[in-house]
């Protein structure tokens, strides 16, 4: 695999503000940022392209804490040299998703299997039923650092569904702009990382299968998607099974989600008028 630095994570080291490391695990180092410039994850060649990824060969021996400089061409953590990659990554593009969307949410439904509720907290949750009765905003809020995980199941799971209506935003759809789901990204009540990847998918990126597996369920491809959730599996705990769940309640519902959006401006324009 060619060494990528994420569109997201590019950004953020074009900067050129120190950082701290903030976790380290046996896959991925993260640092953030200077004066909430953002977090990037430094991931060997082993894991998937992303928005937030730097790849390296081998990660560096990194302890939380350690000052992270930017010099050049490199990253210097903990006093370690790593080479920032010259190839910027951007997600596959997923095509005719609006006119797509009802054939691809079947074919993710079956590779899925039966829907399920998250284990969030020890308890059942039924997101779907969620996302009709309160809408975008307040089940996003409530998936809010819910479930175990470096990116709790909650937070997995409402990157997926705002990765899809980013996706379908920006095709056309009528339905929450990518604005409107930046500023959502940015009141999410998580912790840093899984706000990180939610203002990702708020741009329309997530890690490089979700976008495969989208394009194989937008072609109809079943054997194809098949593959693609097998990377997904091996992400995480259950990370990229919740992610993708999210993003099959944000075809399935993509009509409710933009009707929401209707219903939203009105609400937060009324609370505005109330206010004043």
């Amino acid at each position: 695999m060619i060494p990528t630095i994420g569109s997201a994570a590019c950004q953020v080291v074009a900067t050129g503000r120190p950082g701290r490391v903030v976790a380290v695990f046996s896959r991925a180092v993260y640092v953030r940022f200077a004066d909430s410039s953002g977090i990037i994850a430094i991931v060997p060649l082993t894991v998937p392209p992303g928005p937030l990824h730097l790849h390296v060969e081998s990660l560096p021996e990194a302890a939380v804490g350690d000052p992270v400089i930017v010099r050049g061409g490199a990253l210097v953590v903990g006093g370690q040299h790593i080479d920032i990659p010259e190839v910027v990554w951007s997600p596959t593009p997923v095509d005719g998703l609006p006119t797509q969307r009802q054939s691809a949410a079947l074919v993710l439904r079956d590779v899925l299997g039966e829907p399920r509720l998250l284990d969030l907290s020890g308890t059942g949750w039924d997101v779907s039923a969620h996302l009709r009765q309160l809408g975008l905003r307040a089940t996003v809020a409530q998936l809010a650092g819910r479930g175990s995980g470096l990116t709790p199941a909650g937070d997995d799971c409402a990157a997926g569904i705002v990765l899809v209506t980013a996706l379908l935003s920006e095709a056309g759809w009528a339905t929450w702009s990518t604005r409107a789901l930046a500023e959502l990204a940015c009141s999410h009540a998580s912790h840093e990382i899984a706000v990180a990847l939610i203002s990702a998918a708020a741009r329309g990126e997530g890690i490089e299968p979700l976008h495969e597996l989208l394009v194989s369920c937008a072609r109809n491809d079943r054997g194809a998607a098949v593959r693609d959730m097998v990377v997904l599996d091996g992400i995480g705990h259950t990370s990229g099974r919740d992610m993708a769940y999210g993003m099959l309640l944000g075809l399935e519902l993509a009509d409710v989600i933009a009707a929401d959006r209707r219903a939203d401006r009105d609400r937060v324009s009324n609370a505005i008028h109330s206010a004043t």
